[in-house]
């Protein structure tokens, strides 16, 4: 399928947990530091009880731990996909804009670029420690994030592409769980795996699938022709 939109301007968005990072690492830090049932928050938000942001506030403030036991363990456990790095210098090189776009956690997402030498922009949710206790924030929450359906998002990821496009970029979206189907809908590439390639496989939706972004750098570069 051609893309419709003019690639004179061209601009990534990629989710972080999973797509970036081989593990979803929200989840591993989940599973390390609560002690509670923390997933009942996800099923609460999957039937529609709560919004995307309230699951996310009440999952992530359960969390017990330092900010420096959180950036222990990321420097200990998380690791990124093949090509990441050598992705984001891609981009940089053929003057393609990047930013990391979650429903994650700052503090994790630092931490993992950091480990890696990457540089990148990050829009995110804000974890503040008190302590042993965390407090979250939401800075990436626009008013265009009340969609139709009554959601709210923590970062709103279909605002970011929408308000690229209107600039006039060509939006190169990379994701791989249920948050990122709505910026994936609206996006001009899509590059997906697992929960959001099932959906778009459903739907009928165009996408490419990827594993590392090795692919994902041949493919982008097919395309945009650089």
């Amino acid at each position: 399928m051609p893309p419709k939109r003019s690639m004179e301007k061209v601009f990534v968005l990629s989710d972080f947990d999973g797509t970036i990072t081989v593990e979803d690492a929200a989840i591993a830090i989940m599973n390390e530091f609560c002690h509670e049932d923390w997933y009942q928050y996800v099923r609460k938000w999957e039937r529609r009880d709560m919004t995307l942001r309230e699951s996310l506030k009440q999952m992530y403030e359960r969390i017990q731990a330092s900010r420096s036991e959180v950036e222990d363990f990321v420097q200990r456990n998380i690791m990124v996909r093949k090509g990441f790095p050598e992705f984001v210098e891609w981009c940089g090189r053929n003057r393609i804009g990047f930013t990391v776009v979650s429903e994650g956690l700052d503090v994790v997402i630092a931490k993992t670029l950091e480990k890696y030498k990457v540089k990148a922009d990050v829009r995110t949710n804000r974890m503040l420690f008190e302590g042993r206790k965390v407090r979250i924030e939401f800075p990436e929450t626009p008013p265009l994030c009340h969609h139709e359906d009554g959601e709210v998002c923590g970062t709103c990821k279909y605002s970011h592409v929408k308000n690229l496009q209107d600039e006039g970029y060509f939006v190169v979206y990379i994701g791989d769980g249920k948050t990122d189907a709505r910026p994936g809908k609206i996006a001009d590439v899509v590059f997906g795996r697992r929960s959001l390639a099932r959906k778009f496989t459903e739907e009928g939706r165009y996408f490419f699938p990827f594993d590392n972004f090795i692919t994902v750098r041949e493919r982008l570069g097919h395309i945009l022709g650089r």
